[in-house]
This record gives structure tokens, sequence and C-alpha cells, in this order.
């Protein structure tokens, strides 16, 4: 069965290494996992929007995209919720492509 368990792994030392990054000038963009539409399905957005909140209280970064936007439907995944097919690959690539140049404000 599909559960929505994700945590916010390296808490203690993914917040270091974002602030050392944006010392020298690195600006951090932070976009969604892509995820199976079946499963999301199954998983309350409350869920989501706590990973994405336990995120982003840790560090001061970008967040350039709606979850929605990366939930792809099932055909487009291999053999796991995780591993897309080519073909879905393509599309969150060009889905963040967008999202980051609009980010940028470049669209």
């Amino acid at each position: 069965s599909y559960n929505f368990r994700y945590s916010f792994g390296g808490e203690h030392v993914i917040p270091e290494i974002v602030q050392n990054m944006q010392a020298t000038g690195v600006n951090v963009f932070y976009s969604f996992a892509a995820m199976q539409e079946s499963g999301v399905k199954k998983t309350e957005e409350g869920a989501i929007l706590a990973l994405l909140e336990s995120i982003t209280s840790k560090m001061d970064i970008v967040v350039i995209s709606d979850y929605q936007d990366m939930i792809f439907e099932d055909q487009y995944f291999y053999d796991s919720a995780w591993h897309l097919t080519d073909e879905g690959a393509t599309l969150r690539s060009e889905q963040v492509a967008e999202d980051l140049l609009k980010a940028l404000g470049k669209s």
C-alpha cells in the first residue's frame, strides 16, 4: 500500500550546506519530486504541505513548484512510485524548467 511517510532526511546537515552555498551567492530553489497519481489520491494534502513546511522552516529557499504540477499519471512510472519512464522524466523536466524560468522572471 502507498503511504506518504516522507521526512526531511539530513535535516541537521542540509540546512548548513544550503546556508554555506548561499553565503557564496548561490540561489537555492525547491521543486517537489514526481508523485504517482494513484498514490497521491490516498494521501491527505496536509501531509504534503507539512513536509514542505518542515523543509522551508529550516532553510531560506524559494519554492518554485506547486506540488500538484508534480503529480503524474501512473503510466509515466516504471517499476515504483519514484521511477519515471523516459517520457515521464521529460514531462517533469519540462515542468521544472518552466517553474524555474518563472522564478527567474524569464517566462
